[in-house]
C-alpha cells in the first residue's frame, strides 16, 4: 500500500530479520499479531521479539547522533528493512482493539520496533544527499528531527503497562506533530543550496546537475514523502484508536465517500483558482458517485486537490 517492500512469512514466527553477529531474529507481522489478538491477546504480546539493540542504561542526548556510539546505533537501525503494513491490516487490527487495552498494548509495542527503523533509514538518506544538500540549514534540521524522533523512541521503555502506552502515545503525538514542517523545509533546503552554488542545474523531472554530474531528486522526494505518509499514517493510527469517533476506525473512514470527498477538493481548487486569477472552469463530478469504501479522506482530498489545482490552473491559462 505505501511503498513498504519487505518479505514477510504470515507466520507466528514473523519477518525474519539479519541481526548483528549472523544471528537472526523475527519481527512479526501484524496478521500475525491478530490472530493471537483475537484469541488471546497475552499469547499476542508475547509474540513480540526482545528488542534488538538495546538502549544504553546512560544518560543520552535527545539533539540526534552526537556520539559514535549513538551514529553506531542509528546505523545498525537503518540497515534493517522496514515491515510491510497494508491498510485491510491497520483497518481489520483497528477494529480488533475495540474495548481491549491489551491489543493496544500490542500495537505500540510493535511501534516501538518498527518506527526507529523507519526514522532511521530517512534520517540515513538525508546524511547522504549529494551536492551539499543534506548540509543546508533547512535539511539539515530535518535530519537532526529524525534523529532526535529515533533515540527519543529508542529511549522510551517498551510499553507493557496500560500507563506506559498512554505515554508513548502521547509521545508519539508530539513527535507527529513536530514533523508538520517537514515538507516546507525539504523545499526551503533546495532553495538555499541553489542560492548558494551558482553552477547547480535543475531540469525537469527534479534532475540536478553539477560539474556533469546527475542527481535524481524527484525520485528522492518520491520516496521520502512515500516513507514520510507511512510513518505519520501508523502514527496517526494508533494516535486516533486513543480517541475513537463515530464511522471511523483511527485515521480510516468506514464509508469513504469519493465523490463527496471530491466534491470538497472541487470547492477548494475553484476557490484558489478563482483567487489567483479571478475566474475558474465549471467541474461536475460523474461516475459511481454512492460508491463508498473504507479509506483515509484525507489522503482523497489531497490526491484529488492536486489534481484539480493543476486542471484548473491549465484550463484558464489556455
Amino acid at each position: 500500500m505505501f511503498g513498504w517492500k519487505v518479505a514477510m512469512a504470515r507466520t507466528c514466527q514473523g519477518v525474519v530479520k539479519q541481526t548483528r553477529g549472523g544471528t537472526q531474529q523475527s519481527l512479526p507481522s501484524i496478521r500475525c499479531l491478530q490472530t493471537h489478538a483475537r484469541n488471546s491477546p497475552m499469547a499476542a504480546l508475547r509474540c513480540l521479539p526482545p528488542p534488538l539493540f538495546h538502549p544504553r542504561a546512560r544518560g543520552m542526548s535527545i539533539d540526534g547522533a552526537e556520539s559514535e556510539e549513538d551514529a553506531h546505533e542509528l546505523s545498525f537501525y537503518a540497515l534493517r528493512h522496514p515491515a510491510s503494513v497494508t491498510l485491510r491490516e491497520l483497518y481489520q487490527f483497528g477494529e480488533s482493539t475495540t474495548n481491549s487495552q491489551r491489543t493496544l498494548l500490542l500495537a505500540a509495542q510493535f511501534l516501538h520496533e518498527e518506527l526507529p527503523v523507519r526514522l532511521a533509514r530517512r534520517a540515513r538518506e538525508l546524511r547522504k544527499l549529494p551536492f551539499g544538500l543534506g548540509d543546508t540549514t533547512s535539511i539539515k534540521g530535518v535530519r537532526k528531527l529524525y534523529e532526535r524522533s529515533f533515540f527519543r523512541i529508542r529511549r522510551f521503555p517498551k510499553p507493557t503497562s496500560p500507563q506506559l502506552e498512554d505515554r508513548f502515545t502521547e509521545m508519539l503525538e508530539d513527535i507527529k506533530n513536530e514533523h508538520s514542517s517537514v515538507q516546507a523545509n525539504i523545499a526551503r533546503g533546495l532553495q538555499e543550496l541553489s542560492e548558494e552554488r551558482t553552477d547547480l542545474q535543475r531540469h525537469r523531472g527534479g534532475i540536478l546537475q553539477s560539474q556533469g554530474m546527475p542527481f535524481d531528486f524527484g525520485q528522492f522526494l518520491d520516496r521520502f514523502y512515500l516513507s514520510r505518509v507511512g510513518v505519520r499514517v501508523l502514527m496517526g493510527q494508533h494516535i486516533m484508536l486513543h480517541h475513537p469517533q463515530e464511522g471511523f476506525v483511527g485515521v480510516i473512514q468506514k464509508k469513504c465517500q469519493p465523490s463527496l470527498v471530491c466534491q470538497h477538493a472541487i470547492e477548494d481548487a475553484q476557490r484558489m483558482c478563482e483567487m489567483q486569477y479571478g475566474t475558474c472552469p465549471e467541474i461536475t463530478v460523474e461516475g459511481s458517485t454512492d460508491m463508498t469504501l473504507p479509506y483515509i479522506p484525507e489522503h482523497l482530498h489531497y490526491v484529488f486537490f492536486e489534481l484539480l489545482k493543476n486542471s484548473c490552473r491549465a484550463v484558464t491559462e489556455r
